[in-house]
C-alpha cells in the first residue's frame, strides 16, 4: 500500500484521510488479486511467496550482518575502486559507516529492550559527532524522495497483474522526514535496512562496477568462515586439481567421513522478478545466471569426482548474499515448471538429486556453519534436513527454519574481530 500511494503520490492533490472501510476495501482487493494469481502456476511457487513476504516480519534482527559488513567493506574490498570513489565523494570511510550503523542498532536494542543487539555498543568516538550524519542521509527520505523512487522502479518492476509480494520500499530508507525530525517507520524495518545497508549504498552507485569487486570478495568471506571449521575445507584452485577431466567446479568442498559438502558463493541479490514473481516463462531466464547455473556447476564436479572424495552424502550449498526465497532444489525446479528446464539434465545426476541442493544466503550459511562450530556433526544436520524436507508436515520453505532447531550460535571470529579491530565495536 505504501509503495502504491508513493508511486501514485500527486503533491499538490489533496485526499481525503482513510477511513476502516477504505482499509477493508482495499485488503479485499489484494486477497481477491492474490487468489487469481495463484491459479496461474505451481501451489508451491505461490506459498512461498507469500510465506517470504511474511517471515521477514517475524524473524529476529540478525546480529551477525553488522560484522559481516565490516569485515567485507572495510578490509576484503577497502582498496577497491567503488570504495575509494565513495570514500572520497562521500567523506566517511566505510568502517566508520557500519560503526554508525551499529550505533543505530545498539540504541534500537536499548529502546526496545533487546539484548542480542547491545552486544555491538561501539567505544565513544569524537569523530561520530560527523560521521553520523554522513551515513544518516542514506536511511533517511522524505515523501518527495520516496515518489521519485517508487514511481522510477515502477519501470522496471513485475507488471501488477502478475506481482505476487513485495517487501516494503521503505528498507532502502527506514526513516522519514518529518515536521518532527526523522522518524524511524518501524523497527522491523530499520533491522531488514541495516543487514544490508552499506551493500545496497555501494550498489546503488553502479551495480556492474560494484559486483565485479564485490563477487571476489563475497568468495573471500565465505572461504574465511568455512576455515574456522573442524572439517577439511578445500579451495576451488585445489579441487580442479583432484577432479577428472575438464569442466565446471564450485568454490569449495567440505570433506567428512559422512559427508561431501559443495559450496559455490554467488555475491548477488536477485533480480527483482526472482524474488517476486510468480510466472516460470519470467523467473526461469533470470535463474539462469544465478541459482540454475550455480547447479549446474555443482552436477559437473559431482560427476568428475575422484573415488577418494566421494561419500555416502553428498549436499550442494549455492550461498547468495541475499535471501533469494528458493530453499531446496525441488523448490529451485518448481521455479522452472513448464520450460526447457523443467527437464535440463541437472536433475537426472543420481548422486546429487535436487532435494540435496540448497540456495541461502549467507546470513543461513552461518547458522549452519555455527552449529557445526558449536559441535553439531554436519551430517546429523543434513540428513535431518532431507528428512523434514520428504513429509509434507515437517518440510520447510527456507533453510533458517531448519537451523532454527539449534537455537542461537556464535556470529564467525573472522567477522567478530573485523568488526572490534575496524569499527571499535565490541
Amino acid at each position: 500500500m505504501i509503495k502504491r500511494a508513493a508511486e501514485l503520490w500527486e503533491p499538490k492533490t489533496r485526499r481525503r484521510i482513510g477511513i476502516s472501510s477504505d482499509f477493508d476495501f482495499i485488503q479485499q482487493c489484494i486477497f481477491d488479486a492474490i487468489g487469481i494469481l495463484v491459479k496461474a502456476t505451481r501451489p508451491s511457487i505461490f506459498m512461498r511467496r507469500m510465506a517470504f513476504q511474511q517471515i521477514w516480519y517475524q524473524r529476529p534482527f540478525d546480529v551477525g550482518a553488522i560484522p559481516r559488513q565490516a569485515l567485507l567493506f572495510g578490509e576484503l574490498m577497502a582498496g577497491a575502486t567503488v570504495v575509494q570513489h565513495f570514500v572520497a565523494a562521500v567523506g566517511i570511510e566505510t568502517r566508520d559507516f557500519v560503526r554508525q550503523l551499529a550505533r543505530l542498532a545498539c540504541q534500537t536494542g536499548d529502546l526496545y529492550g533487546l539484548p542480542a543487539l547491545t552486544t555491538l555498543r561501539p567505544r565513544s568516538r569524537t569523530k561520530d559527532a560527523r560521521d553520523w550524519p554522513l551515513a544518516m542521509q542514506f536511511l533517511v527520505a522524505d515523501l518527495q524522495e520516496l515518489h521519485h523512487r517508487a514511481s522510477t522502479l515502477t519501470k522496471y518492476g513485475t507488471p501488477r497483474e502478475v506481482e505476487l509480494c513485495e517487501q516494503t520500499p521503505l528498507i532502502r530508507t527506514p526513516f522519514l522526514r518529518t515536521q518532527r525530525g526523522n522518524e524511524c517507520v518501524h523497527h522491523k524495518v530499520l533491522f531488514e535496512s541495516l543487514a544490508t545497508a552499506l551493500y545496497d549504498v555501494l550498489r546503488d552507485r553502479g551495480p556492474e562496477a560494484f559486483m565485479r569487486s564485490f563477487g571476489p570478495a563475497f568468495e573471500s568471506y565465505v572461504g574465511r568462515v568455512l576455515g574456522e571449521l573442524d572439517y577439511t575445507v578445500i579451495p576451488e584452485t585445489e579441487l580442479l586439481e583432484l577432479l577428472i577431466g575438464r569442466g565446471k567446479c564450485v568454490d569449495f568442498a567440505v570433506v567428512s567421513d559422512e559427508v561431501l559438502l559443495l559450496i559455490d558463493s554467488k555475491g548477488v541479490e536477485g533480480h527483482y522478478d526472482e524474488r517476486y514473481h510468480n510466472l516460470s516463462e519470467v523467473l526461469t531466464p533470470k535463474l539462469r545466471t544465478t541459482a540454475l547455473h550455480s547447479a549446474d556447476q555443482a552436477v559437473e564436479t559431482v560427476r568428475r569426482l575422484p573415488d577418494a572424495l566421494r561419500r555416502p552424502l553428498i549436499v550442494f550449498v549455492c550461498v547468495t548474499y541475499k535471501q533469494l526465497n528458493i530453499g531446496d532444489g525441488d523448490a529451485l525446479r518448481d521455479l522452472t515448471f513448464g520450460t526447457e528446464e523443467w527437464d535440463a539434465p541437472r536433475w537426472q545426476e543420481e548422486n546429487l538429486p535436487a532435494s540435496q541442493m540448497f540456495t541461502v544466503s549467507i546470513s543461513e550459511f552461518e547458522l549452519l556453519c555455527g552449529a557445526m562450530r558449536a559441535g553439531v556433526p554436519i551430517e546429523t544436520i543434513f540428513r535431518k534436513i532431507l528428512v523434514d524436507n520428504a513429509s509434507p508436515a515437517t518440510s520447510k520453505l527456507l533453510f533458517e527454519q531448519h537451523m532454527a532447531k539449534y537455537g542461537s550460535v556464535e556470529i564467525p571470529t573472522c567477522a567478530r574481530e573485523a568488526a572490534y579491530r575496524l569499527c571499535g565495536i565490541d
